[in-house]
This record gives structure tokens, sequence and C-alpha cells, in this order.
């Protein structure tokens, strides 16, 4: 399982990246549109996270521990979308 683990760790595949990355050859308006869409299921996902946190915390503390870096992570996310806001993608 150790193997797997490593094997899997070593590839991030975030395709909506690949889009911002060629987002030049895009319209505007779809960019705008397909990360807006995006940036929704990640807000959606952080209020999933932070309400069933309080609850693993007092009863499954590992899995709480994995909860928290789901709730940090799309924070992250969100800040990066924040930041395209900022410069006029969205």
């Amino acid at each position: 399982m150790v193997d797997a683990v490593q094997a899997a760790s070593k590839t991030v595949r975030i395709p909506l990246l690949l889009t911002v990355f060629f987002g030049e050859r895009l319209p505007r308006e779809q960019l705008a549109r397909i990360l807006r869409g995006d940036r929704a299921k990640h807000e959606a996902l952080l209020a999933e996270y932070r309400a069933w946190l309080p609850f693993a915390e007092r009863e499954h503390p590992f899995p709480a521990k994995v909860g928290r870096f789901g709730v940090m992570h799309e924070e992250m996310i969100l800040a990066w979308y924040d930041s395209l806001e900022k410069d006029g993608l969205l």
C-alpha cells in the first residue's frame, strides 16, 4: 500500500489549471463562466467540510485531521479565485 500511495503522490492533475494556462485561447466570458462554476463547487465543499468538522473533532479525531486539511485546501483554492477576480477574470 505504501508504494501505491507514494506513486500517486507524485502526480497532481487539476484539469482546470490547464484550462487557465491556455485561457488566452478562450473567449473571456467562457473562461469566466468555467471559473465561476468551479468556484461555486469549492464554496459548497468548504461549507460541507466546515459543517462536518465539529462533529468529527468530537467523535473521530483522526478523520478530523484530514477534514482540517480539506478545509484549508478549499480556503486556499478560494483565495486563488479571489486573486483571479482581482485580475478581472471573474
